[in-house]
């Protein structure tokens, strides 16, 4: 394997055998779109604490020495400071854009009921073909007559496939950035594809 390749690998054992533990990375606002240039690999949250000399930062850091894997040029950043800058970026660019939610289209096939209508068709057939008096063979035919208009309109149906497409909405992003929590704006960030790179100061 390839580092990239073993890490990713360490990464989805890791998540299996944590179960349904609670990360504390999934309650930041920039974990899974900051990444180290060094290696590639997303940087992790750590949260700060107090220690003798005063009280660490929160930091977004590189941790893929924890999968066995060693990066040529680890990086961590103040949290404050990535989201921050993430925040303003991010509204800078897209806040004054629409929001666009994905519409589901289910499409249409009528192929299914054409096979039911046939054999239903075919069973009154039998029926009519069978009839002793003149007023069930009526009733047969007016059965048969129907069904076979029915089956006419329904072969004259294209078959749809399903789809989707993403239409704008009312909200702007910078709204609906506004109403959300932090959970829901990484998923804004995530979901729009940002991808910030971190490296090392020159």
């Amino acid at each position: 394997f390839t580092h990239a390749e073993f890490a990713e690998i360490q990464e989805v054992l890791d998540r299996a055998s944590r179960g349904m533990v609670k990360r504390s990375d999934t309650n930041s606002l920039a974990f899974g779109a900051l990444f180290c240039t060094g290696c590639g690999w997303k940087l992790y949250y750590n949260r700060g604490g107090e220690y003798k000399k005063g009280r660490r930062p929160n930091m977004y850091s590189c941790r893929v020495f924890s999968r066995g894997v060693r990066c040529p040029s680890s990086v961590s950043i103040k949290a404050e400071w990535a989201d921050e800058w993430i925040e303003r970026e991010f509204l800078k660019r897209v806040g004054s854009a629409p929001m666009r939610e994905t519409v589901y289209h289910p499409g249409s096939d009528p192929r299914p009921e054409i096979a039911r209508t046939a054999a239903e068709l075919d069973t009154v057939a039998s029926h009519l073909s069978a009839a002793k008096s003149d007023a069930e063979r009526d009733v047969w035919e007016r059965r048969v007559n129907g069904l076979s208009s029915r089956l006419a309109e329904l072969e004259a149906l294209p078959v749809t496939e399903p789809w989707t497409e993403t239409v704008p909405t009312s909200r702007t992003v910078a709204e609906a950035w506004a109403d959300a929590d932090t959970a829901g704006r990484r998923a804004m960030l995530l979901e729009a594809g940002v991808r910030v790179e971190v490296r090392q100061r020159p």
